[in-house]
């Protein structure tokens, strides 16, 4: 017998307006799976959706919270069943995190906390993590490799990230039911096959 809609893999994508989020959710839905968007439109727009809907065919659940939002968060987990987040969200521009070192603490290791968090209650402990190769610091010797340690981060950007994969290091030591995956791309370009989504910030950039 053939799925039916309710029991297709079924995943919270968090900063999914954005640029990577975006183009991973269309290669998610192209899959026919289902995905739920979170974004508080800080650093993207409300139409993404609707040019993911004219991409797939399918209609997207969006929430607009701020993962901050400790109560918010966990309303996220008591409605609907998830089978994994994928977490994109957070702040991103290496000179903007030199200015504003305590936002980047807050929108990257808070948020990614109180997400964790409001996950570990829900009993969902899949997670695929957004982290950058500037954790690997300017010393590391290339090519970079998986097995290449983190280095001495020259940023707070970078060093948020750093931080959140040892965080996250330490809850899967902690519980062995967690599954935790960290991406460290480099500068992801490019945009959508349709041109309806591609790098379109609303301040800065990731340098």
């Amino acid at each position: 017998m053939p799925n039916t809609h309710a029991e297709l893999p079924h995943y919270l994508i968090t900063g999914g307006t954005g640029y990577i989020g975006s183009h991973t959710a269309s290669v998610l839905l192209a899959q026919r799976m289902r995905v739920t968007i979170v974004d508080n439109l800080s650093n993207s727009s409300r139409a993404t959706i609707h040019r993911l809907q004219t991409i797939s065919g399918q209609k997207i659940r969006f929430i607009e919270t701020d993962l901050l939002n400790t109560s918010s968060v966990a309303q996220l987990f008591e409605t609907q069943d998830y089978d994994g987040v994928i977490h994109f969200a957070g702040a991103k521009a290496v000179a903007e995190s030199s200015n504003k070192p305590i936002n980047y603490y807050l929108n990257n290791v808070a948020a990614t906390a109180n997400l964790c968090k409001a996950m570990s209650e829900a009993q969902v402990k899949k997670l695929i993590f957004s982290s950058s190769a500037t954790v690997y610091g300017s010393e590391a010797p290339v090519p970079y490799t998986e097995k290449t340690p983190r280095g001495q981060t020259s940023n707070p950007y970078g060093t948020t990230k750093a931080v959140i994969e040892r965080m996250l290091e330490e809850l899967c030591q902690s519980d062995p039911e967690w599954s935790v995956v960290s991406l460290r791309y480099f500068n992801p370009i490019g945009a959508h096959p349709s041109g309806l989504i591609g790098e379109s910030p609303r301040g800065y950039l990731t340098t």
